[in-house]
């Protein structure tokens, strides 16, 4: 979780500063990984504005970093909240659970939770921490300013209501302590559905075509078709049938890994005479790039590098397409999807 750093008030501690508004200290740790040898950075919040507990949270959050993998069989009283976090997802996982709710099960913990709360043990939970935690979280914009909706914050909520559920009827705890705290409101941000109309999308097509052309064709799909960006960056030249004049949609790119789709049926779409030479068009300037991902695995559409897409490539993209066309926003892949 990035924050700026720059706002909060030094302390006498070095990566630890106090918060203006509601004197809660920030701690900050950056170490190297020695698991993957890169730097990373941590932060959490220690509501209390106590000291002494934001050393301990440091270090915690050093051993967290620099202590390897997890031993997964602790026993539950001795977990931070982040350790039974990260047993819970193995335990949702291998109970079958699909990879988009895991996915989002872990933005939900890795971004919005464990940063506050993961260096607290999960039996020394109390709404006091829940209470705090919930009026952080409802304070938190996106990295353009906006709010994030009811419905996002809610889910986040209630991501933490299951997993401290479970971990109460794990430990044998006498209470769960989101049980008599006040959830938060879908309805807190209303926000009507963003999308192009017919002059607008069609403007913002030609505007691809001239100056971001290796994202025009997925695109083009994403809004005729309805798919979501995760369905059309997870296709193959494979699943073009160019006799059948059929698009499979079978699987899904989640940050780089090939999943099943988010309902999990294999769907067959039409293709048109305009669509298919589109595609052949947009192949052959992947083998005129020498596209590694193309060339050798067959990807229809892969990154400059030959990987699978992510979709801060294609909002770069969009971002500027919308500066220039005026719109008053920056349109995004899911915008496509509505449109």
């Amino acid at each position: 979780m990035s924050i700026d750093w720059g706002k909060y008030k030094k302390t006498k501690v070095p990566g630890i500063r106090r918060r203006p508004e509601d004197g809660a200290l920030v701690v900050r740790v950056r170490q190297t990984d020695p698991r993957t040898g890169k730097r990373v950075e941590r932060c959490r919040t220690v509501f209390s504005g106590d000291m002494e507990e934001a050393l301990v949270a440091r270090e915690q959050m050093i051993k967290e970093v620099k202590g390897g993998p997890l031993n997964l069989e602790d026993a539950p009283g001795q977990m931070t909240l982040t350790v039974f976090g990260q047993r819970w997802l193995v335990r949702r996982r291998d109970e079958g659970d699909r990879p988009h709710t895991i996915q989002r099960y872990l933005v939900a913990l890795e971004r919005f939770v464990c940063p506050v709360l993961g260096h607290l043990q999960v039996d020394e939970l109390t709404a006091h921490h829940i209470v705090a935690w919930r009026d952080w979280l409802m304070r938190q914009r996106k990295r353009n300013g906006e709010p994030y909706s009811g419905w996002t914050l809610a889910a986040y909520f209630s991501v933490l209501r299951t997993v401290l559920r479970e971990a109460s009827l794990e430990m044998g705890l006498p209470s769960n302590p989101m049980t008599n705290v006040r959830g938060i409101s879908k309805a807190r941000s209303p926000r009507a559905q963003r999308f192009l109309n017919r002059k607008q999308l069609g403007e913002f097509l030609d505007q691809l075509y001239r100056n971001h052309y290796d994202h025009f064709a997925m695109s083009v799909l994403m809004a005729a078709f309805g798919l979501r960006f995760e369905e059309v960056s997870g296709l193959h030249v494979k699943h073009i049938d160019e006799v059948g004049m059929e698009i499979q949609v079978a699987q899904a790119n989640i940050r780089g890994g090939i999943f099943p789709t988010k309902s999990g049926t294999v769907r067959r779409l039409p293709l048109d005479d305009v669509v298919l030479q589109l595609l052949k068009e947009h192949m052959r300037f992947l083998a005129a790039k020498k596209n590694p991902g193309y060339l050798e695995q067959g990807m229809l559409f892969p990154s400059r590098q030959g990987g699978y897409r992510f979709t801060t490539s294609v909002h770069k993209a969009y971002n500027k397409v919308s500066d220039k066309l005026g719109l008053g926003w920056n349109v995004r892949a899911h915008d496509l999807r509505r449109t």
